[in-house]
Parts: C-alpha cells; sequence; structure tokens
C-alpha cells in the first residue's frame, strides 16, 4: 500500500476516535481504484480485512454467490495471498478462457474474476469497466484460496 494512502487511512481513524466522526475532508468511501497497470486486489484486501469494507461477495458455479456473515473472518485468506506473495501485470490476451471464482466489491465497481485454468493463479481485475490481467507469484493458488474464502462464507452463512 502506498505511504499516502496508509497515512489518510490513518488521519481518517484516528478523527473517528477522537471525535467520534469523521473528519468531512477525509470521510470518503474507501475506493482504491489507481492506475489500471497496478494489481488493486492487495488495496482491497487491506480494507476487508481492517473492517472498512464488509460488503462483498464471492461467486462461482460451484456453490452460487456467498456474503461474509455477522462473524466472519476473512483474514485467514488474506494472509495466504498477501503474505505469501506478489501479483503481476500480463498482457490481457494471457488470460485464461473458462471457469473462473469472483470476488466483487459492487459498492466500489470493483470486480477480481480468478481462473481455474492454466496454474490457477491468474486474474482479470475490472475497475468501473477498466480491465487488467495479473499473475499471482506465490506459495497460494489464488483461486483455491477465494474458492475456499466463498465456500466457508455460504457453508458457514446457512447457520
Amino acid at each position: 500500500m502506498k505511504l499516502g494512502k496508509m497515512v489518510a487511512s490513518a488521519l481518517f481513524a484516528a478523527s473517528v476516535l477522537t471525535f467520534g466522526v469523521a473528519d468531512p475532508v477525509l470521510d470518503a468511501t474507501p475506493v482504491v481504484h489507481a492506475n489500471s497497470s497496478e494489481c488493486q486486489l492487495e488495496n482491497y484486501f487491506t480494507l476487508v480485512w481492517d473492517g472498512e469494507i464488509t460488503d462483498y461477495t464471492i461467486t462461482s458455479l460451484e456453490f452460487g454467490t456467498a456474503r461474509p456473515y455477522r462473524d466472519f473472518d476473512p483474514q485467514p485468506y488474506i494472509q495466504d495471498l498477501i503474505s505469501n506473495g506478489y501479483f503481476e501485470e500480463v498482457k490481457k490476451w494471457d488470460a485464461p478462457d473458462g471457469q473462473y471464482v469472483v470476488l466483487e466489491f459492487a459498492n466500489q465497481g470493483a470486480r477480481f474474476e480468478f481462473f481455474f485454468g492454466k496454474d490457477g493463479n491468474y486474474i482479470r481485475q475490472n475497475l468501473d469497466g477498466d480491465q487488467s490481467v495479473f499473475h499471482f507469484v506465490g506459495n497460494a493458488k489464488a483461486v483455491d484460496v477465494i474458492n475456499a474464502w466463498g465456500k466457508q462464507m455460504k457453508h458457514r452463512g446457512r447457520w
């Protein structure tokens, strides 16, 4: 995460703690769109981890659409990816065809599609219609982590 974003986030949190309300200058929807050549997934993961974004879905053909429930902890899934690898941009035509799992932040206009094909580490990022493709380089298989995250939300959300 860039230093400026971290400082803004810290100032926002401090203003809420100090005054009980957010400073109107810093009170903004946590939309983290930036240059499309940068993978924004880690920024969204940070917002979910910190509880700043709680409205997201994970969808697959296997289990349908899952939403986080009240006590759901996404941190183990996020940690599997952000602490064990990095994202590098690839050419759009390198994205595999076929089935994928979708992590969507509809209120922020962000959608990430994790493909099962090739090595399971290709992600298509769609930020308000601007698409980029990234490859996750790390110890985990990105699609498997997101799929397990969605399955757990779907399974636990039924109780």
